[in-house]
């Protein structure tokens, strides 16, 4: 499928920054198809365990975010001059906004799944919902 479904320019398609991290991430599964040599097809790409096969994309896409890498691929479309470090330090901060929030949320979704896997059984009427 096509992910990278990035707005379409009449000249020059300029991607965001959100673009570029969802590139990277593609690329994460394209490289982890590539590489995968594997006896067996179920550790194989795209074919592992679901909770593994988005392992490889979100390593890749947390590489856009380094200085470093994003230097060599924001370049000014015209000039070719790399982003400035005003902004690189503009992009850092605002990467950290709502993070209380975004503990909060995962820390509530861990508790659960913890006294989710502590029940001792559950039934075939077992309502999540009401357990939530």
């Amino acid at each position: 499928s096509n992910n990278n479904n990035f707005a379409k320019a009449s000249g020059s398609t300029l991607l965001s920054f959100d673009d570029g991290v969802t590139l990277f991430h593609e690329f994460g599964h394209g490289h982890h198809g590539m590489l995968s040599d594997a006896t067996y097809e179920y550790l194989a790409s795209t074919s592992v365990l679901r909770d593994f096969v988005e392992l490889p994309s979100q390593l890749m896409e947390h590489w856009l975010s380094e200085p470093v890498v994003l230097k060599k691929h924001a370049k000014h479309y015209k000039t070719g001059e790399s982003v400035p470090d005003v902004l690189v330090d503009r992009l850092k901060a605002a990467s950290l906004f709502n993070e209380g929030f975004a503990t909060v949320e995962y820390t509530a979704c861990a508790l659960l799944d913890m006294a989710l896997h502590s029940l001792p059984e559950y039934g075939e009427d077992f309502d999540l919902g009401k357990f939530e």
